[in-house]
């Protein structure tokens, strides 16, 4: 459970549990080896069917070959995606979710031995408000906070086994099925996209006014980079260029071009790229320029 195996004098070293695997004759079964035809011809062993293979998988695993006088003549480790889908499969809630009175987390960790959230009340800075212990559920962890926590910010603590050290690390990262991150991704914001507060005017009946389509075969797609559209259009004004802000300006020379595209066909916009983009400084005042004097360039 603490990563210590080690390998010295021809046998294994620090473990919590020794199993004895023992073989199957009736080889790997179907359905396993429709999923992973590689290893069709492998023999297979199986474990004893009262272990807890959920708590196994969350510890350091070596499988070992003993000659007959006991001495390690080989050992590897294991390869666990099949198994994790297999035992871990889910298909309920992740992520924030939102009622009325309190803000729910849900993560898929099931390799995890403790995970924590960081709740905070800003995007950079300060100490957390809160740190909650998850609990966990058949891989999912999750716990429930109160509806304060509604626009706040947090970041999980993972403590899990990982193969490429051989060690346990305690790992910080952002929810992996968050609808909202600060700047540069530094934390997850707690947004709820069904408040009313942020949805610009006319939001709910947006989708009744949007022209019907009666076949997928009609679609015309126009691909368009978020930066590009506006980074070098004078009609849009210095601070909004290159950003999301410069789609709000009905009159500029961009949205014009894109209503002569729709009159002439194009259905649909695929803007990208529409996410947290690592490796690029979200913070407008720490971009350089380049390029003649009042002219920005932009660092994607």
């Amino acid at each position: 459970m603490d990563a210590s195996l080690s390998l010295a004098n021809n046998e294994i070293q620090g473990e919590d549990v020794k199993i004895k695997l023992e073989e199957d004759r009736a080889g790997l079964p179907t359905y396993v080896v429709e999923k992973f035809p590689h290893i069709q011809h492998y023999k297979a062993f199986k474990l004893p069917t009262s272990l807890d293979v959920k708590h196994l998988l969350k510890c350091q695993l070596a499988v070992v070959i003993y000659d007959s006088d006991q001495k390690c003549r080989n050992c590897t480790g294991l390869q666990l995606p099949g198994v994790i889908d297999e035992v871990f499969s889910y298909n309920g809630p992740l992520g924030a979710f939102f009622s009325r009175d309190a803000v729910s987390l849900y993560l898929w960790a099931p390799t995890a031995q403790a995970i924590h959230a960081y709740i905070y009340r800003g995007p950079t800075g300060e100490d957390p408000i809160e740190i909650v212990q998850l609990e966990e559920d058949n891989g999912v962890w999750k716990t429930k906070g109160p509806k304060s926590w509604e626009g706040c910010y947090y970041v999980y603590e993972v403590n899990v086994y990982h193969p490429s050290t051989l060690r346990v690390e305690k790992c910080y990262a952002n929810d992996p099925y968050a609808r909202g991150l600060s700047s540069d991704g530094r934390r997850t914001f707690l947004i709820n996209l069904d408040s009313d507060e942020l949805k610009p005017d006319g939001w709910n009946d947006l989708a009744n006014k949007k022209p019907v389509l009666h076949s997928f075969s009609d679609i015309s797609i126009y691909e368009m980079h978020v930066r590009d559209f506006s980074a070098n259009d004078s009609s849009v004004q210095p601070d909004l260029r290159g950003g999301y802000l410069a789609f709000t300006l009905l009159d500029s020379a961009g949205v014009l071009h894109l209503k002569k595209l729709s009159s002439a066909g194009i259905t649909h916009v695929h803007l990208l790229p529409t996410f947290q983009f690592a490796g690029v400084d979200d913070q407008k005042e720490n971009w350089r320029s380049v390029g003649p004097k009042g002219h920005d360039t932009f660092p994607w």
